[in-house]
C-alpha cells in the first residue's frame, strides 16, 4: 500500500471515528442521532470467539489484544467495547488476591474470574474505620485482600510516623522487617507487571481509534452504597447494616462517596474520555424501599 492510499485509509477511519462519538452522544444527551447506536458491553466474547480459554484472556496480553481489536473489527459495533474491567492474571498471582478466584487458581481454565464476598469490615469496627480511615484501610482492610500484603497488618499506627526521630529510626526498622522486605519487593515486580498490562490497554485502545473505534467508556465508577457493600460489608452484612446501624452505615457511605467520584473523574480523565459506566448491584430500590433508596444512594 502506497502513502497515498494509507492517508486516504487513515481519513477514512477519522471520519468513522467521528461519526461514532457524534452518534453515541447524541443519543446520550437524547438528541435523535443519524441511526440507533449499536453498542455492546461485551465482555469475555471478545477473546472467547477467537477461541481463547478465560485463563489465555488474562494470562496472554498479546493474544488478549489482538482479539479483542480483530473481533471489535469483525462485529463492526458503533464502538468497541471497553477492555477497563479486565484483570491481568499475572498481578492476581502477584498480589496473591483473596478477594478473586481465577481460572487456572481454583477455577476451571475456561471459567471466568469470580469475586469472593466477605465481610472484610466487621460490624463492630465502623467506628474505628470512620475515625482514621487511612490507617484502618493501610493495616487491616489491604491484609484482608490480599496475602501480599499482610506483612501491613504489623505496622504501627500511621500517625505514630509523625514524630521527628520516627523518619531515622521506626520507619527504616519497620522497612528492614524480612517480611516487609519480601512484600517490598513482590509489590516492585507487581508495579512492573502492572506497567505492561496497562501499556497493552493504552496501545490496544490507540489501535482501535485508529480503525474508527471509541471505547465505550473510560473510566468505572461505582456507587457509595455498592462500594460498601460489595467491598467491605457483603451483602448480607449490608442489609443488615439498613436496619442494625443505619447512622454508621449512612457515615461510611458518606466517607468513600468522594472516593468513588473521584477515582472515577481521575480514570476518565486519564483515558480522555467523559462516558463512565456505573454498573448498579445493591445500590438499587429493588434491594431496599423507597426511603432507603433514597436514604442510602443518593439516587434519588
Amino acid at each position: 500500500m502506497n502513502s497515498e492510499d494509507q492517508g486516504i485509509k487513515k481519513q477514512k477511519y477519522s471520519y468513522e471515528y467521528t461519526a461514532r462519538e457524534k452518534r453515541v452522544n447524541q443519543a446520550i444527551a437524547l438528541i435523535k442521532p443519524d441511526r440507533v447506536p449499536v453498542v455492546s458491553l461485551a465482555d469475555s466474547f471478545m477473546t472467547s470467539i477467537s477461541g481463547l480459554t478465560e485463563k489465555e484472556a488474562m494470562f496472554d496480553y498479546d493474544k488478549f489484544s489482538r482479539a479483542w481489536l480483530d473481533n471489535t473489527v469483525k462485529l463492526n459495533f458503533d464502538m468497541a467495547p471497553s477492555p477497563q474491567a479486565r484483570i491481568s492474571g499475572q498481578l492476581l498471582e502477584l498480589m496473591r488476591v483473596k478477594t478473586i478466584k481465577w481460572p487456572g487458581q481454583e477455577l476451571g481454565e475456561d471459567c471466568q474470574f469470580q469475586y469472593v464476598e466477605s465481610e472484610i469490615l466487621k460490624e463492630n469496627e465502623f467506628d474505628e474505620l470512620l475515625a482514621n480511615p487511612g490507617d484502618f484501610t493501610l493495616r487491616k482492610i489491604l491484609p484482608h485482600m490480599s496475602e501480599t500484603l499482610n506483612p501491613l497488618s504489623m505496622t504501627p499506627f500511621i500517625h505514630s510516623f509523625a514524630y521527628g526521630y520516627s523518619t531515622a529510626t521506626s520507619v527504616p526498622a519497620i522497612l528492614g522487617a524480612p517480611p516487609v522486605m519480601d512484600m517490598l519487593k513482590r509489590l516492585i515486580q507487581a508495579g512492573e507487571e502492572s506497567n505492561r498490562f496497562n501499556s497493552m490497554l493504552g496501545k490496544l485502545a490507540q489501535d482501535l481509534a485508529a480503525k474508527g473505534y471509541p471505547l465505550t467508556y473510560g473510566a468505572l465508577g461505582i456507587c457509595p452504597f455498592d462500594f460498601v457493600s460489595d467491598f467491605l460489608r457483603g451483602m448480607r452484612g449490608s442489609m443488615l447494616d439498613l436496619f442494625k446501624r443505619a447512622e454508621k452505615l449512612k457515615a461510611t457511605i458518606d466517607l468513600f462517596t468522594p472516593v468513588c467520584i473521584g477515582n472515577a473523574m481521575y480514570m476518565a480523565q486519564l483515558n480522555g474520555s467523559t462516558r463512565v459506566f456505573i454498573p448498579l448491584h445493591r445500590g438499587a430500590d429493588g434491594f431496599m424501599s423507597n426511603e432507603q433508596f433514597r436514604n442510602f444512594t443518593g439516587l434519588a
